[in-house]
């Protein structure tokens, strides 16, 4: 509606008609109104931390245009979402959905949509093959996508790429190397660093590398997510490998985000 006022207005200004005239347009326009889509009735949750309230959503040209009361106005296509919630999609933070998003067969990602999942951030846990997001984004791209995708650069791969596999620390050479890697990626698009100390290559990191890649990330307002080293008390112990998340963010100053919340097993609980 205040769309409409302004080009009414606009209209207005244009050919100098009279204010009459102007309410039998407005009038008349109102009536004719028609979006693409309108979902009716249902309970919206806006994500603003609002509590739920009932109204109609328009939807014209791929964006939400207008929200409340549309009674008298025509779409398209009419959503009876009665008895129903309307929010906006779900964002999934820690998704393994990556290499299946490349495929023709899954690219479409109707097994997440269909969750409500809308937006996946993939490369957690320091896994993946390639630390070049480009080539990755140009499969991602390939047959196109059904939600929308935000990439890691991962620290397992960083460092199998420079180092293999071998259980050490990285010479001055290697990590600035690593940190080359981790700048491109940054540079080209990366949300922020992940890594898998959990598991093999970067179980082998001892915290100082990580933390210095994580500096580089931190310098493009990114963030910190890590499978952590241990759940249990497998290594260093459950409440140790916490805390070592937690001083990534300190000392790289940046978020950190720790996955898995658990505690496996009883001699942890």
């Amino acid at each position: 509606m205040y769309l409409f006022l302004i080009r009414v207005q606009h209209t207005l200004i244009r050919f100098l008609v009279s204010a009459l005239v102007l309410l039998m347009v407005a009038s008349s326009l109102q009536g004719e109104r028609r979006y693409d889509v309108i979902i009716e009735g249902g309970k919206v949750i806006d994500g603003t931390g609002n509590a739920a309230y009932e109204a109609d959503v328009a939807i014209h040209r791929g964006r939400i245009v207008a929200i409340g009361d549309l009674a008298g106005y025509n779409a398209n296509v009419e959503i009876d979402a009665f008895g129903l919630t309307v929010s906006p999609g779900f964002i999934d933070t820690h998704s393994h959905a990556g290499p299946g998003l490349t495929t023709e067969e899954l690219s479409h990602a109707q097994p997440l949509l269909a969750q409500g999942i809308t937006t996946v951030f993939i490369n957690p846990d320091g896994g993946g093959d390639d630390t070049d997001l480009v080539v990755q984004k140009r499969a991602l791209r390939k047959h196109g996508l059904g939600v929308n995708v935000a990439q890691f650069i991962s620290h397992g791969s960083v460092r199998r790429e420079v180092m293999g596999l071998e259980a050490r620390r990285p010479t001055q050479s290697e990590q600035k190397t690593m940190e080359r890697i981790v700048k491109r990626a940054m540079r080209n698009g990366a949300w922020g660093l992940s890594s898998g100390t959990f598991y093999a290559p970067g179980s082998y990191a001892e915290p100082e590398e990580i933390i210095d890649l994580a500096r580089i990330t931190s310098d493009f307002d990114g963030v910190y997510q890590s499978h952590i080293r241990d759940e249990s008390n497998y290594s260093v112990g459950l409440l140790a490998a916490v805390e070592e998340v937690l001083n990534v963010g300190r000392q790289a100053n940046l978020p950190a985000v720790i996955t898995h919340i658990k505690a496996l097993g009883p001699p942890v609980w």
